[in-house]
């Protein structure tokens, strides 16, 4: 439990101290960070201090204040470069933002990078983590979507509606047959990718790996279907 602690994302409101990223985007800022996060929300000092999404081309100012999404073992470098942690309500800031998770069950998304989407720009929310297998993982822009992963989207209540559309959420889709294929051929390229197997080096015969292949398969296959 406590490796998948380490692993999944977690939420922390940031107050903006840092005067060097005074007036810059998100764009700007991100490469000087040098960690997996995500910027969910913003809350400007100056002005009505409404809630807002964010984006790329966000302007961050002293005294506003973020939610961002990272990895437990980032938050303190993370921390450190914006300002400090503060306490925050997001949810009764600005009511007409929903936050609702999302099942993957449409077949053409599988393999797709997050950036293809355009959910940002096509609807005006936010992914903002993706569950897979029970771990939280940072919504970046590079990661890969798979069938059964549930995605987490930050926005207005039709905004949210239509994402929903594009990413599938069907239960129906997701126990078609004709999405076994799929989910073994990402378990095969996970297996043989992780564990570099060569077989000349175990004294195991050819019987006793295809047992052990085929009990692995059958357990992730159950592992896959209970999580949905």
């Amino acid at each position: 439990m406590g490796h998948l602690q380490e692993l999944t994302v977690r939420p922390v409101t940031l107050e903006i101290k840092n005067e060097a990223i005074h007036g810059k985007t998100i764009k700007e800022i991100r490469p000087l960070v040098n960690r997996n996060f995500v910027i969910s929300r913003i809350r400007h000092h100056d002005g009505q201090q409404e809630v807002e999404l964010v984006n790329s081309e966000t302007i961050l100012h002293i005294d506003d204040k973020i939610l961002v999404i990272s990895n437990p073992i980032d938050i303190e470098a993370i921390t450190v470069f914006f300002g400090k942690q503060v306490e925050m309500e997001w949810e009764q800031l600005n009511k007409k933002l929903i936050s609702r998770r999302i099942l993957i069950t449409k077949p053409e998304l599988n393999g797709k990078m997050l950036s293809q989407l355009k959910i940002r720009n096509n609807f005006g929310a936010s992914i903002t983590r993706i569950n897979r297998s029970g771990v939280d993982l940072v919504a970046s822009p590079h990661l890969q979507l798979q069938m059964g992963d549930r995605v987490t989207i930050v926005g207005s209540e039709l905004a949210v509606t239509h994402a929903e559309k594009v990413l599938g959420n069907s239960m129906k889709r997701l126990n078609h047959p004709n999405l076994i294929p799929i989910f073994f051929r990402h378990r095969i390229r996970m297996y043989l990718g992780k564990y570099s197997i060569y077989v000349s080096r175990y004294s195991t015969t050819s019987k006793t790996w295809s047992s052990r292949w085929t009990a692995y398969c059958i357990h992730s296959y159950q592992s896959f279907r209970s999580s949905i």
